[in-house]
């Protein structure tokens, strides 16, 4: 699976408001997932909460019209020059960019016309920077966990699909 076709199945499960509270929401949800991740280093729950956090960037990526192909091959010209140490490095690197990127969302709805739902080019340029921080983030941590990303991809995708069959994908927790 490329970030390309997760892209357009992480989509097909997305629930929230529509128009510009998308690039809202999938901002906010970020940073939130990420530290769920953190929180899981240890847990044996580390792929299913990296799967989330993979989720949000797809959505979030394709809301603001950033191409997500330009952004992994970003994230393999990133890797010589942040090298990561220990998943808590990455970790921690995923916590940085999201906030970061909440930040710039931030910026956009102050200084652009955020309802016209178009980042600006500089904006855009920015975030995208940060996705691919994260990218190469789920990278190493899928390394370290000997795991590829595509099985993330495929194990989110798998329980998304589930609870959307099953009429639970709003909610909140692991028992839906």
């Amino acid at each position: 699976m490329e970030w390309a076709d997760y892209v357009k199945e992480a989509m097909k499960t997305a629930i929230y408001p529509g128009d510009f509270a998308s690039i809202l929401y999938t901002a906010l949800g970020l940073p939130d997932e990420v530290y769920e991740f953190f929180e899981s280093i240890g847990s044996g729950d580390e792929v299913k909460e990296l799967g989330d956090c993979c989720w949000y960037v797809a959505c979030f990526s394709k809301e603001c019209g950033i191409d997500i192909e330009e952004t992994q091959t970003l994230a393999g010209e990133l890797e010589e020059h942040f090298p990561l140490e220990s998943i808590f490095d990455a970790a921690e690197q995923m916590k940085g960019s999201s906030s970061r990127i909440c930040g710039l969302v931030k910026k956009y709805m102050r200084d652009e016309q955020f309802w016209t739902h178009r980042p600006s080019v500089d904006k855009k340029a920015k975030i995208q920077l940060e996705l691919a921080h994260i990218i190469l983030s789920v990278y190493y941590i899928c390394d370290t966990l000997g795991v590829s990303w595509q099985e993330v991809a495929k194990k989110n995708i798998e329980k998304l699909s589930s609870r959307q069959e099953r009429g639970k994908l709003q909610g909140s927790g692991n028992d839906r």
